[in-house]
This record gives C-alpha cells, structure tokens and sequence, in this order.
C-alpha cells in the first residue's frame, strides 16, 4: 500500500482506523507512524525506531497511529491495545510503543512477555536541565513526545546500561526527536504589526471570535441560492470547480475527501523534509517560530479530521496551515507577510488578487484567487461546510477566513484545539 491508498502513507491506513486495521498493517511494517507523530521528519522518525529495533532480539511493534477511544476503551488505552494487538491481533509478545493521541502526550511503551525491569524515568531522573526556576523554558530543551517514547524505548532494550547524559541531550536537542520550541498562546499574542488585520471602510474592526461570521452571514447569498436583479436565478454552471491552469498549486474541488487528505500529507511530508534541510541560522527565530507551529497545528488538525465528506472543512485548514509553513520557508524576499489563501476556496491557492465585497454600509476587502477577482459575485463558489458556506459556520476557520483576516492563524487553531480537545 502507498500513500495513494489515502491515511497512513505507507500502511494504507484510513481514518478512523481500527484494532484489527492495525493488527494486519503491523504484520507488513512493525512500524506505523502517522505524520501527526513525525515531528516533521515521518521517514526519519521511521528509521530511528527502526534502528532501535535492530538492537533487540525481541519483536518490536510502534504505533504512532490517530485513532478513536472506543466505547469499551478502559482507563489505561495504551496497554489495552497492546494486550489485544498480542492477544487477539495474533502478533504475540514484544515491545509495544503506542500513542494513538496527537499532541497530548500520552504515549507509553507496553512490554508484553518480554523483560521490563527498567523504569526509564529513574534512568533519566536529574539529567533534564532545571531551566523552569530561571524562567528560560521554552520547550526546546526536552524530547518531543515521539522523541521522550524513542528515548524509552532505548532505554528498555538496554536494560538501562550505558545510557548517559550525552544520550538524554541527543534525544532533547537532535533532530527528529527534538522538541521544537513552544507556540504562543495567541491570547497574548502581539499582531506582528498594526496594520495586521484588515480595516472596513474607515473603521478598523478587528476579526475577532465570533466576529468573522456575524459580518460574513451578509453574505451568505454568494451561494446557489444567489439572485440577479429581478429575482431571477443567477444563471450558475453546474460543473464543479476546475483545476486553475494559472495556479499549479490549486487543489481541485473534485477531490474527494479521501484524495485531498492524501494531497494535504504529501505537502506536509514536502514541508517537513524542506525545514529539516534548512539551517536554523538562516532564518530569524520569529520566522521559525512560525513555521513551527503552523506545522504542529496541521498535524494536529490532520489528526483529528477524517476523510468523510464534512471533513474537508478541517482539511482544507490543514492544508493552509501546511502551505503557511511552506511559504514561511521561502528564502524569497526575506518575506515576513503570512500566507493569505484564497478568501472564497483557499484550495484555489494564494490569494494573489484583492477583491472588494460590498457588505451593508462597508465594503469588506479580501485575497483571493484571480479567477475569483473577475469573477461576478452570483458565479462565485465559496468553499461549503456541509449545506452552507463556510464562513457562515461558527469555526476558528470562519473567524480567520482561514488565514485572510489575522497573522496568526496557527496560533488561534491551537487554541481552539486546546479548548476543544
């Protein structure tokens, strides 16, 4: 299976995956580790655990997989999934390494039938640096989730012997196993500058929870419903979407959910192997910290959206957030601007082209796409979230426009995972 069979590239994994789905990808790959686990480095993450498996005669089994708690699920997932993949899923005793929980850190190793004498946390006690006391934390100085499980792991297979201070650092500062530096939580967040979030008329509002789409119900007539004066129906073509030949980035309407996720991990993949291939010291710290985060909210976004038809709202914010770090990587310019997609579909692309939108007493300024600048507003096809367009839902991608009316679309999609989760 590839990454063409849509989920787990390499696994052929869909979402929501299963016990037993797992159960017959580890008998063909022992190690499954979704992108939402790969620190930005999947392929690389891959060959670690590989090599630590190598160092064992004992079967070793990683699954970094997404997936749902099911009904029956008890209070400790991780050894729960362990006992049935060796139990029920016939692949016998071995290491398991299980987070099935993007982003919140609560992996585990579960030994089943093979030695677990080890507590790796006494292994590691006082070899973290005590940067919380001095006020310097900033999460770049600890392993990553994936990396603290990687870290465990060796740990286990050496039965603890030899592993020092110079191992600990290599798991807390080397790649891919490295945390990267926290995100910002944008309620505290400064505008990069003031001019950050885009004016009406002569009064500057900025878009705020909630805001986006009270202004943005106005228009809610750009749909099918739309009518040209006269109350006639907008005459309107009813073939879907095209790819646009002046934008080979768009991302076509046809897709289907399964396909566009498949679309979104392969830039994701791009993003990763481009930002570990780029020395840190050519870009300045509040570049990277962009990209970051954008590249942490992606796979979290990822990680929670399926490939049904009402997931492609969250795909699509996946595949901004992707394309917000990409465009970030950009030597180009020195460019500082964030990535502004299309205001009406952001899988068209970058917004390239403004367009003013009359909405009641102002006129609502947007980027969009340059099919989307010539075309009339009745002809318009905004993105829809299930019957509706979707900055007409009440969603951290309606309050952003997806990135068109804020700089700090990853922060605020973080956010909102965090309070959701």
């Amino acid at each position: 299976m590839t990454a063409e069979d849509g989920g787990i590239p390499g696994a052929g994994l869909t979402y929501p995956t299963s016990p037993d789905a797992v159960a017959d990808a580890l008998t063909s790959d022992p190690i499954l580790v979704d992108p939402m686990f790969g620190n930005g480095a999947t392929e690389a993450v891959r060959d670690g655990f590989a090599d630590l498996a190598a160092q064992t005669d004992h079967a070793v089994y990683v699954v970094l997989v997404p997936m749902e708690a099911g009904d029956a699920a008890g209070s400790d997932p991780g050894r729960d999934l362990a006992l049935y993949l060796s139990g029920a899923g016939g692949l016998g005793p071995g290491y398991y390494v299980i987070d099935t929980d993007a982003g919140n850190g609560v992996g585990s190793i579960e030994a089943i039938g093979v030695p677990d004498d080890v507590s790796p946390s006494a292994v590691t006690d006082g070899m973290a640096p005590d940067t919380y006391a001095s006020g310097t934390y900033d999460g770049s100085v600890l392993p990553s989730d994936t990396g603290r499980l990687a870290m465990d792991l060796d740990i286990m297979l050496r039965q603890g012997e030899g592993f020092d201070q110079d191992d600990y650092d290599h798991y807390a500062q080397s790649s891919p196993w490295a945390s990267p530096p926290n995100w910002e939580s944008s309620y505290d967040h400064q505008p990069p500058d003031p001019g950050a979030y885009w004016a009406f008329g002569t009064t500057a509002l900025v878009v705020g929870a909630g805001a986006a789409w009270i202004l943005l119900r106005h228009v809610a007539t750009w749909g099918p419903a739309s009518k040209q004066a006269g109350g006639r129906s907008a005459a309107r073509p009813t073939e879907a979407w095209p790819e646009l030949p002046t934008n080979p980035a768009a991302v076509s309407a046809t897709l289907t959910p399964r396909e566009l996720r498949t679309r979104v991990e392969s830039e994701l993949t791009a993003v990763a192997e481009a930002r570990a291939a780029r020395d840190r010291a050519s870009l300045d710290a509040a570049r990277w910290s962009r990209i970051d985060t954008a590249v942490e909210a992606a796979r979290l976004v990822l990680a929670r959206a399926g490939d049904r038809d009402r997931d492609v709202p969250d795909l699509v914010g996946a595949l901004v957030l992707t394309r917000t770090a990409a465009y970030a990587l950009e030597d180009g310019r020195g460019r500082q601007a964030p990535y502004r997609p299309c205001f009406f579909d952001p899988r068209h692309g970058r917004g390239v082209k403004r367009r003013d939108i009359p909405v009641g007493d102002v006129t609502l300024d947007v980027a969009c796409c340059s099919l989307c600048a010539r075309r009339r507003p009745a002809d318009l096809l905004p993105l829809r979230d299930r019957r509706r367009p979707y900055y007409e839902r009440d969603t951290v991608w309606a309050r952003t426009g997806y990135g068109a009316f804020v700089d700090d679309l990853p922060f605020q999609v973080l956010d909102e995972l965090r309070e959701t989760r």
